[in-house]
């Protein structure tokens, strides 16, 4: 019976960790931190990069399917390239249907009946505008950061409106 308590005292005089091993465990804590969340952090930027070259890619693709149903980018009024190209009417074009000179209507029909591109524009993961700049096609294709994108109309170019550089070291408009 004796020796029944001892060894019960001894257990129950060990319910709780030692300051020493409570400093351990908060510096091995500490250290997994100080390597991880740099890591995160680029991947975080990594992932908004990687994101805006997606965009591009869709942007690009159905700037594409738009002028291979039109005859012409999107952006001309009524498809006339002698008027002014503006981002409202791109962004009517692009996100509702279209008749074959690009006027548009809020719903499909016999004569509207391409489209819509997009349910609505992707906005920049970088800067997170989604408005356009219209470039005209002397215009460079200078960054400012006003707008999501940058948008040449006659040549249906479009790049990333983000100064400076990504993690690897090219221009955003390089993209």
């Amino acid at each position: 019976m004796k020796r029944f308590l001892i060894t019960t005292a001894r257990f129950h005089r060990r319910q709780a960790f030692s300051l020493v091993e409570i400093l351990i465990v908060i510096m091995i804590i500490g250290i997994l931190a100080a390597i991880a969340i740099p890591k995160l952090a680029n991947a975080s930027q990594l992932t908004k990069e990687n994101a805006t070259k997606a965009d591009l890619r869709l942007l690009r693709g159905q700037i594409g399917v738009y002028k291979s149903q039109h005859d012409v980018n999107p952006g001309y009024p009524h498809g006339d390239l002698a008027q002014p190209p503006t981002a409202a009417t791109a962004f009517a074009q692009l996100l509702q249907y279209t008749d074959m000179a690009g006027n548009t209507s809020a719903t499909g029909s016999a004569t509207y009946k391409w489209g819509p591109y997009f349910i609505q524009i992707p906005v920049n993961p970088v800067n997170g505008n989604s408005d356009w700049k219209i470039l005209s096609p002397s215009d460079p294709f200078t960054a400012d950061g006003t707008t999501g994108w940058m948008y040449e109309p006659l040549s249906g170019a479009i790049k990333a409106n983000v100064v400076g550089n990504d993690s690897a070291g090219h221009a955003y408009t390089d993209y």
